[in-house]
């Protein structure tokens, strides 16, 4: 099994985005068969809705990706985030 880590998926607060239509078209491309994702870092930096919106897509495909969820330690809500 061909496995990819940590790739980033969503809009980042740098412009940088990746679709999982994209993610899934260049995993196929390159004969990888799963991924662990993590969301970037939104420009919102609410990593609470970016792990929610993850969840939503390893849901979608849940035998092409692992879900990792990101936490700001210095967020007073970090407990909470990663609680999904």
């Amino acid at each position: 099994m061909n496995f990819d880590f940590r790739v980033f998926l969503g809009q980042s607060f740098d412009r940088t985005n990746q679709l999982v239509s994209d993610l899934l078209h260049s995993m196929d491309a390159l004969k990888i068969e799963m991924a662990l994702t993590c969301p970037f870092k939104p420009l919102s930096y609410d990593l609470y809705q970016a792990n929610i919106d993850l969840a939503a897509a390893v849901k979608a495909h849940p035998d092409r990706f692992i879900c990792a969820a990101r936490v700001d330690p210095w967020q007073p809500d970090a407990p909470q985030c990663c609680c999904i």
